[in-house]
C-alpha cells in the first residue's frame, strides 16, 4: 500500500513546490497601487479582516509591500473615548512615544 501512495505524495509535493504565484512577480510599485484600491472607502476601526492589516497577513511579500507603502497607513482613527478621557492627553511627547515624529 505504501508503495502505491509514495508516488502520489511525491507528485502532490512537486505540484505545491513548483506552483507559482504570479502576482508576486509584479513590481512592488504596482502591487502597492493595487493595495491602495483595497482600502475601505470609509475608515472604520482597524480590523485584521480588512485592508491594510489584512494585506500584511497574506504572505511575506505582501507584508513587506504593505508595510513599505506609507499611503496605506496615512489615516488614523482616534476613538471618542480616547479624546474625551482627561487622563489621556495628545501632546508632542505622546506622539513621540508612539513613534510618530515630525
Amino acid at each position: 500500500m505504501l508503495a502505491k501512495v509514495k508516488p502520489l505524495l511525491r507528485a502532490r509535493i512537486r505540484r505545491r513546490v513548483f506552483k507559482r504565484n504570479y502576482i508576486n512577480d509584479l513590481p512592488f510599485e504596482l502591487l502597492a497601487k493595487i493595495f491602495l484600491f483595497c482600502l475601505p472607502i470609509t475608515f472604520p476601526r482597524p480590523s485584521r479582516r480588512e485592508a491594510p492589516l489584512l494585506l500584511g497577513r497574506v504572505c511575506r511579500v505582501w507584508r513587506s509591500v504593505s508595510l513599505h507603502t506609507p499611503q496605506l497607513w496615512a489615516q488614523i482613527i482616534l476613538e471618542y473615548f480616547f479624546l474625551s478621557n482627561p487622563k489621556h492627553t495628545l501632546n508632542y511627547e505622546t506622539f513621540h512615544r508612539f513613534g510618530i515624529h515630525e
